[in-house]
């Protein structure tokens, strides 16, 4: 006689992805544990498409606290927040717990909160609304990225450089180097404003920020998939992008040069300094830009930067932005 199915109740399934998430067991000493057969942990395990992102991590007891389970309930109004979301900032938050999505949405649903999440229920409602972008929502996004503005370390970047055409090409093909002023991080965009000794300033450059999966970029309705192919995961901002034809979110970024004049008065100085030397290399030529980036006095970039980003604030919150652009992809 066959038994009749049980199904899987929500503590059961945070249960198995708690043993093999926190614990490392094999299918078969959950299975054990919970009194269920093998084949039903491992179709468990597929269906939630943990088989190769769990850590398999042994001796290490479970971390699901009250704490997090708390901190975890604290989204369950906000369905804008996904499940990702969540096990990313519980990283941050408690650096020691690695807790994967689907046990954030096991734990969700036993608490009884947003049982019901699609991967597209929230697709463009941060900052669109009947395909079209909103004024305050584009200030508000445009305030985060220049709250979360880090300056960095002023260096030249191996990644990069550009040729006397002004062109970006690879390091290996020869050219000057890029230098990276600063980079400012959003919430699925990294903006790094960047030049090239003996070329100046250049546009943006915009890339998806690596913590993000390209699914919750596009889902989010930042980028659409036909200008990821078009571009690439990393974007060079030219003059028609910055004035909203792909990019609309960014559509008031300036691309007058006088907007970054002080920017590129580094880079004149630098560029001044280069000329002065004669190098065998590109290894010296490195060395001496790093150089120089050392004897920049701190207080006069700190100022620099920050004259930069009062400028673009003036400029996206001028009156002249008082209507909303329409989506053109």
């Amino acid at each position: 006689m066959i038994s009749p199915r049980r199904p899987l109740t929500d503590d059961i399934k945070l249960q198995i992805l708690t043993e093999k998430e926190q614990n490392g067991s094999s299918v078969y000493a959950i299975a054990k544990k919970i009194g269920r057969s093998p084949s039903t942990v491992r179709c468990f395990l597929k269906c939630y498409g943990n088989d190769h992102q769990l850590s398999r991590k042994r001796g290490r007891k479970p971390k699901l606290t009250e704490e997090i389970e708390d901190f975890i309930a604290q989204f369950a109004d906000n369905k804008d927040v996904s499940c990702s979301r969540i096990a990313t900032e519980i990283k941050k938050k408690f650096p020691d717990v690695s807790l994967s999505k689907e046990t954030v949405r096991v734990i969700r649903q036993k608490l009884g909160k947003n049982p019901d999440e699609t991967p597209l229920s929230s697709s463009r409602i941060n900052y669109f609304e009947n395909g079209v972008y909103i004024e305050d929502e584009r200030k508000e996004f445009a305030d985060k990225i220049l709250a979360l503005n880090r300056p960095v370390i002023l260096s030249n970047t191996s990644v990069f450089c550009v040729k006397g055409n002004g062109t970006l090409t690879r390091c290996s093909n020869g050219g000057f180097p890029v230098i990276t002023a600063f980079t400012a991080t959003g919430k699925a965009l990294e903006v790094t404003v960047w030049g090239a000794i003996g070329s100046g300033w250049k546009s943006p450059m915009v890339r998806i920020v690596n913590d993000i999966s390209l699914g919750e970029v596009l889902k989010k309705g930042m980028i659409s998939e036909q200008l990821v192919e078009k571009y690439g995961p990393h974007v060079l901002l030219d003059e028609q992008v910055l004035k909203g034809e792909d990019f609309p979110f960014l559509e008031n970024f300036p691309i007058d040069s006088s907007d970054l004049n002080p920017i590129n008065d580094l880079f004149l100085k630098m560029q001044g300094e280069v000329n002065k030397m004669q190098f065998r290399n590109e290894e010296e030529l490195f060395a001496y830009v790093q150089f120089l980036w050392g004897v920049v006095n701190e207080a006069e970039t700190t100022m620099v930067v920050a004259e930069f980003f009062e400028r673009i604030n003036r400029y996206i919150n001028s009156p002249r932005q008082s209507k909303s652009m329409p989506l053109s992809f």
